[in-house]
């Protein structure tokens, strides 16, 4: 009986071994469709990935499978807002993408793409708000308006803390990621919204010497407004410790917001 017992399992174990490695197969396959084509633009010193199509794109779920990863992937070769012309065209295809899939799926996209995403893809969208492509910054400047939650708000707000994002060229991709700050305020959890108020802090005195930032200064009063939102009784997020599953940032170590003091904490 034991002899059979363990035919069994082994069976079962090999069953889901097998079912594991068509489902790779078919991912990998359909994965495919997603390799980049390049063709040149009408300026020459540039290069434009084609657009993905619909048909491409049907599948949400398979799609965002296969396009996080190559985002993950750009972090070794993004790491600044000046990205390199074949880097920006990758970049601008992929994000354009998943865009298109966040626009079209609604909130059952908006999961899948939490789901599957890492911390590296918020950071190398990230830098993408920032660059100085104007395409680059919108495409991902609503992408991370759409996904950004209690387990990645962190990379935003140290690429705050970075001071060259003050500087008079770089304000705008300053303001995407303010705007992004934004929306996790109203839920922020006490990590978060403790984070989010130094943040607050840290900016309205640099955005209030400047002399042409009114469109930031309204933003800044928009964080605040929406930190405050979180009134001092037990059923609102701030009052509560992240929960185990939203800790991805407990692990992030800042690249830019604890170099004069701690200004990103998570735990003691």
């Amino acid at each position: 009986m034991m002899a059979r017992a363990f035919g069994i399992l082994g069976i079962l174990v090999f069953a889901i071994s097998a079912a594991v490695a068509a489902t790779t197969q078919a991912l990998a396959q359909s994965c495919s469709e997603f390799d980049e084509i390049v063709v040149n633009d009408k300026d020459p010193g540039t290069l434009q990935m084609r657009p993905y199509g619909a048909e491409v794109l049907v599948n949400s779920k398979i799609a965002l499978r296969c396009l996080l990863p190559i985002v993950a992937a750009m972090k070794a070769r993004i790491n600044s807002p000046l990205i390199e012309p074949r880097d920006l065209a990758r970049f601008v295809q992929v994000t354009g993408a998943i865009r298109s899939i966040l626009g079209n799926g609604s909130i059952a996209a908006i999961n899948d793409f939490r789901d599957l995403d890492n911390l590296d893809v918020i950071m190398v969208l990230a830098f993408g708000a920032r660059s100085n492509d104007q395409v680059a910054r919108v495409n991902a400047a609503l992408i991370l308006s759409d996904v950004i939650d209690n387990n990645s708000i962190c990379v935003v707000i140290d690429h705050l803390y970075d001071p060259a994002i003050n500087a008079p060229d770089s304000r705008s991709g300053r303001l995407n990621l303010l705007g992004v700050a934004t929306v996790v305020a109203p839920w922020a959890y006490r990590e978060n919204f403790d984070n989010l108020k130094r943040l607050q802090d840290y900016m309205t005195p640099i955005v209030a010497a400047e002399s042409d930032a009114d469109q930031t200064r309204r933003v800044l009063q928009n964080l605040a407004e929406r930190l405050d939102f979180q009134k001092d009784t037990p059923e609102f997020q701030k009052n509560s410790a992240l929960p185990g599953y939203l800790r991805d940032c407990y692990r992030y170590l800042p690249v830019w917001a604890n170099l004069n003091g701690k200004q990103l904490i998570y735990g003691n």
